[in-house]
């Protein structure tokens, strides 16, 4: 069973903000590192690095609720296909 469509392409769009959330969090935590290493004050580096933290958490829990958005129309479906007939509908 797929995604409706549309929920595909909000998954999509949401996971392209994923991925960039992720870079900025990643380059936050080299910086973090960074100053550590070089006996600098970390708590703007900390800062900075969970502020990022917390908007990778926020986008994958947008990823997630639209997700949830699909599960009527997939139980749609599989009571649609469970209520066929034996055999109705398969390809040979």
């Amino acid at each position: 069973l797929a995604y409706p469509q549309e929920i595909t392409g909000a998954l999509e769009e949401i996971d392209a903000r994923v991925q960039q959330a992720q870079a900025v969090k990643d380059e936050a935590y080299d910086a973090l590192a960074r100053a550590a290493a070089d006996g600098l004050d970390i708590t703007p580096y900390k800062a900075a690095y969970d502020e990022a933290d917390a908007n990778v958490t926020a986008l994958l829990e947008e990823y997630g609720a639209k997700s949830q958005e699909a599960v009527p129309a997939l139980a749609e479906k599989t009571q649609e296909i469970a209520s066929r007939p034996s055999g109705a509908g398969r390809e040979l």
